[in-house]
């Protein structure tokens, strides 16, 4: 801390040229984006493409400059010392609150205009929630004060997704979510620089001699896989080890819940292990198992400390009468697990996979006299599925092995076809292959229970090769766009290879026997692409004939759902796995 300090300046040397960005730079680059945001709104509201692309294009540069500014005021803010960390933050509060509402207010034009949910509501802790360039908001969440929605914005036409305009508006909003992605960015900096107090948090180090021996002996533990050079990491500590202070006091035994991290430079043997792809990575361990879903949430001390309370939370809820099975909720996946006794190994098998899969399934259980009717062969399990006419179906392996009980779980929690969300977008998109994904409208449940069943049929052995996905054609109507589509021509299948969308001819062909299995095995073999550019491939030409008649078409629609995959404004992203 002392070597960090020696290079410190006291604010009042700094705040020269510290204000020539708050009061003249900042503040020109604000009014000309203003000026841009009335242009836009005139030429959208006239029909004028042509125009509003250029002033897309106006629009880009202007951010580039402001992103350029706020990035040279970061620089002298961070040569200020810490003991100055109050006074700087009163500093600079009001231009970037200005900032930041400037930027909201500009991407309100279509977010609430058109209903394009790949333009985020924007708040003042957006840089905690936002965990991809999407980010999903409930409907009706658009009374932000400051930024009221007039009736002239939400008369704006769409912009034709034919047009060059449509292209530069995504590319100049992504510009935009990256600046704001700077300026709360700079804000948490600020912020945590006066909150750091070096060796309070109670954090593990984890090398290659003690990792295997703390995590099984952790009930959970939140691990953060770091690298000292990565700024968000540097952001991060102060934060997780604060929180790690406050869930101390909760849970007093060390073997509770762990707080541990790992230098990924010092020991990247453990990172290899643990596939770790950016830096910081939070990563939750239940005695030794590490979770599929990382922690994606705030990085607030307040946020982390609440989730490790979420995980401590008891996921079984005892069934005290029978009849309460009558009452179970039929949209959801059920679990029910019939004991004579809730301290025995039947349970405690049980109890382990409910903690592990309980963001999946809704996990219930019986004992004793109330549970007596339903243990007439002794202790079960049985899996109640969504539908309300749906059968159960019981557990027929053994109560107390773990592998069997988590696998038959797994497969009744966890379903062939996830539901993709702007919640979940980034977790699915980080595990790296392609998406085939069905577009309809959240109540056609036929077309879906149809895709499920041919994916079934089909594609059962393509498992881990793709992910098969569905996805609400009103939430992902930009995708669609990407494809020419819209909400009305669902439902849609499609690929998103990360690279490029593809669409599949036309839903009806689904009956086709083969037909899917097919569309996917194109995309393996480059088909797709392929065609794509050179049209179907020849059945019957001579060498000489192929290059002379072939027409390279235009590439196909770039990947929409890439977008939703970690932010560079949130995370050191490792290009290369060699990185570590």
């Amino acid at each position: 801390m002392m070597a960090e300090e020696a290079g410190k300046l006291p604010l009042r040397r700094l705040e020269p040229p510290i204000q020539k960005f708050i009061k003249v730079a900042i503040p020109t680059d604000l009014e000309r984006l203003h000026q841009h945001q009335h242009n836009i709104e005139k030429f959208q509201r006239n029909s004028q493409w042509d125009k509003l692309h250029q002033e897309h294009i106006n629009s880009s540069r202007t951010v580039q400059q402001l992103r350029s500014n706020l990035r040279e005021m970061e620089k002298l803010c961070g040569r200020v010392r810490s003991a100055d960390t109050e006074a700087l933050e009163k500093l600079v509060q009001p231009i970037r609150d200005r900032a930041s509402t400037a930027i909201q207010e500009f991407l309100r034009i279509h977010s609430d205009a058109v209903n394009r949910p790949d333009v985020p509501v924007i708040g003042k802790d957006s840089h905690e929630i936002s965990t991809a360039s999407y980010t999903l908001h409930s409907d009706g969440d658009t009374d932000i004060p400051g930024s009221p929605v007039t009736q002239t914005q939400l008369l704006l036409p769409e912009i034709p997704p034919e047009q060059n305009a449509a292209e530069s508006w995504d590319s100049l909003a992504e510009d935009l979510l990256e600046l704001n992605g700077l300026v709360n960015e700079f804000s948490t900096l600020v912020h945590v620089t006066g909150l750091y107090t070096p060796g309070r948090g109670e954090i593990t180090s984890l090398d290659a001699g003690n990792i295997d021996d703390i995590l099984n002996n952790a009930g959970v533990a939140l691990v953060n896989f770091y690298a000292d050079w990565c700024r968000f990491s540097q952001m991060l500590h102060p934060i997780f080890e604060e929180a790690s202070n406050i869930v101390r006091e909760e849970y007093p035994d060390a073997t509770q819940v762990v707080f541990a991290r790992v230098d990924c430079d010092q020991h990247s043997d453990i990172a290899q292990r643990y596939r770790i792809s950016k830096y910081p990575t939070l990563k939750l361990f239940r005695n030794g198992m590490m979770m599929k879903r990382e922690y994606r949430g705030q990085r607030s001390v307040t946020a982390i400390a609440d989730f490790i309370r979420q995980q401590k939370v008891d996921p079984i809820k005892e069934i005290e009468n029978l009849e309460e099975i009558s009452t179970v909720d039929r949209s959801r996946r059920t679990i029910i697990g019939y004991f004579e006794k809730r301290d025995s190994d039947n349970f405690h098998t049980y109890e382990k996979v409910a903690n592990i899969l309980r963001d999946d399934c809704v996990f219930l259980a019986a004992f004793g006299d109330v549970s007596k009717p339903e243990r007439f062969s002794g202790d079960n399990i049985i899996y109640k599925p969504m539908g309300e006419n749906a059968p159960d179906m019981v557990y027929m392996g053994s109560l107390t092995n773990f592998d069997l009980s988590y696998a038959w779980t797994q497969d009744k929690c966890v379903p062939l076809v996830r539901e993709i969300t702007f919640e979940n977008g980034e977790e699915l998109t980080e595990e790296g292959i392609p998406f085939l994904i069905l577009f309809h409208q959240k109540d056609d449940t036929d077309s879906l229970e149809k895709f499920q069943q041919e994916v079934a049929r089909q594609l059962i052995s393509e498992k881990g090769s793709i992910n098969f996905l569905h996805a609400d054609c009103d939430k992902f109507r930009h995708p669609l766009l990407h494809i020419q589509k819209t909400p009305a021509d669902c439902p849609v299948i499609a690929i998103d290879s990360f690279r490029h969308m593809y669409v599949f001819p036309e839903f009806s062909d689904l009956a086709v026997p083969g037909k899917l299995r097919q569309f996917v095995l194109d995309l393996h073999s480059g088909k797709l692409h392929r065609e794509f550019h050179h049209g179907p491939d020849p059945t019957d030409s001579t060498p000489g004939q192929l290059e002379e008649n072939r027409e390279v078409a235009s590439s196909p629609p770039e990947s929409s759902f890439q977008k939703l995959a970690p932010s560079e404004t949130r995370y050191t992203i490792l290009r290369d796995r060699d990185e570590l």
